[in-house]
């Protein structure tokens, strides 16, 4: 069986009640969006970031649907209200959802935002051979969906617009100061100053920076001062084995960057290198 919802928001739902005939159409609309949006693209492991190609779909295993939603995934509660004009105007929502339900569900999700929402008098409507202004307001559909979440795992094009909707921030996260001080308080680092670290690292150092510490993958002082020297011209000093964390605002990025991989070398062209703020690790078969 499939239902119907309106995503608001703050991860609450609504149940959009559609006459039979309606919900029959846009069900198979939503089946169709479905196989199109997976149909000839292979799926690649999510890298915050990464932009994937046309031939990609992003997949973040692990990923549980709002609460809200998993409680449709049978039925729809009797707790859950109705959409009426009156919400759609008061609480505009952020995606339309189908749910497939069963012990297996499936939610299906379109994006919705302010040009998808007609408030009343705001567009005009075609009827009796002529056009007038719509009385209520009114929810248009789009030509695609934008995310699926099936058997734990998201499927996805673009987190951007899957920001929209569902909640993205622990992939996100930034380090917080005191993040900073148990990283950089590590023996492979020196610094000379820790506020002005603080203060020069701002939201996209610090992003990266919490990635860099998921990973777990940081180079050694000698690799990286060796990998500065080579390809940035960047001068890092290393004091009793440990590399010291510069604390001029322009170094301090490129230090950042070569401990978040940013900067790359073409494989057909050593001479070649790149800022890459958009990457995907390549997998066994790809390399």
């Amino acid at each position: 069986m499939e239902v119907l919802l309106v995503l608001q928001p703050d991860r609450t739902v609504r149940h959009l009640k559609l006459e039979p005939n309606t919900h029959t159409e846009v069900v198979s609309r939503f089946q169709q969006w479905g196989k199109e949006f997976l149909e000839g693209r292979r799926r690649v492991g999510y890298t915050p970031a990464y932009q994937p190609e046309a031939d990609e779909v992003l997949a973040l295993s692990g990923y549980d649907p709002p609460p809200a939603l998993l409680a449709c995934s049978k039925a729809v509660p009797n707790s859950v209200g109705a959409v009426t004009a009156k919400s759609l105007g008061e609480s505009p929502p952020s995606a339309l959802v189908m749910v497939v339900t069963g012990a297996k569900p499936r939610f299906l999700f379109q994006s919705i935002t302010a040009r998808n929402r007609l408030d009343p008098k705001g567009g005009l409507l075609f009827g009796n051979g002529q056009f007038q202004l719509n009385k209520e307001a009114v929810l248009l559909l789009g030509h695609k969906i934008d995310a699926i979440i099936e058997a734990g795992t998201l499927l996805l094009k673009s987190e951007h617009t899957v920001r929209h909707f569902l909640d993205m921030e622990k992939y996100f996260a930034a380090a917080t100061d005191a993040t900073l001080d148990t990283f950089f308080g590590q023996a492979q680092f020196m610094v000379s100053d820790m506020v002005a670290v603080k203060a020069i690292a701002n939201s996209v150092h610090r992003r990266k920076l919490q990635w860099i510490i998921d990973r777990g993958d940081v180079p050694s002082p000698k690799a990286l001062q060796a990998a500065a020297k080579k390809h940035l011209a960047l001068k890092l000093t290393i004091k009793d084995k440990a590399l010291v964390v510069p604390t001029n605002a322009s170094e301090f990025r490129q230090f950042v960057g070569l401990l978040n991989h940013d900067y790359v070398q073409s494989v057909v062209d050593e001479a070649a290198r790149f800022v890459a703020s958009s990457k995907r690790p390549l997998t066994g078969g790809e390399a």
